[in-house]
């Protein structure tokens, strides 16, 4: 099987069979036109236009329309990008940073930043995240004190016994 960008979803195990990885689509909330894929995901730590938004190294050019490059000042510095829409629906789903012009940020150069409030199939995310958290939750112990130790912290300590001063 091959994924929408051109690389194989087939994985060799130790015993030389073939297995698929299960793929996890990200698409249009509307129209549910195949978007990407949560491999792509570098980061949810994103704010867009709408809100949410989540930054991919890469989309499937098929489901895209692209606006003509403008430059925008971004609280990041200026950046110029590319509005993307879904091509069946023609909803607003992001924008492509074709370039960061603060050095700092040209990491983000040929990326996309996804609008979550766009697409469907990120709500795994949060789910995953929280059963992440339960099993580690599971595997710590927490040993409460027993009676015993919880009266004896609560007592206050003896100082030794000094002499009474005399009248």
């Amino acid at each position: 099987m091959s994924h929408p960008s051109g690389a194989s979803s087939l994985d060799m195990t130790n015993w030389g069979a073939q297995v698929v990885k299960p793929r996890r689509p990200i698409i249009c909330k509307t129209c549910h036109a195949h978007i990407t894929d949560m491999d792509f995901l570098l980061s949810r730590s994103f704010t867009g236009f709408c809100g949410k938004a989540a930054l991919f190294a890469s989309i499937s050019s098929t489901g895209i329309i692209l606006a003509p490059p403008t430059a925008r000042l971004m609280y990041t510095g200026a950046h110029t990008i590319q509005e993307l829409a879904c091509r069946r629906c023609r909803g607003y789903l992001g924008w492509k940073i074709l370039r960061a012009h603060e050095w700092s940020e040209k990491w983000k150069d040929g990326r996309f930043l996804l609008e979550l409030a766009a697409l469907t199939g990120h709500e795994l995310w949060d789910e995953e995240t929280a059963q992440k958290r339960q099993r580690r939750r599971r595997r710590t112990t927490i040993i409460a004190p027993s009676p015993e130790e919880g009266k004896r912290n609560t007592m206050r300590p003896r100082l030794p016994d000094s002499p009474t001063p005399s009248p």
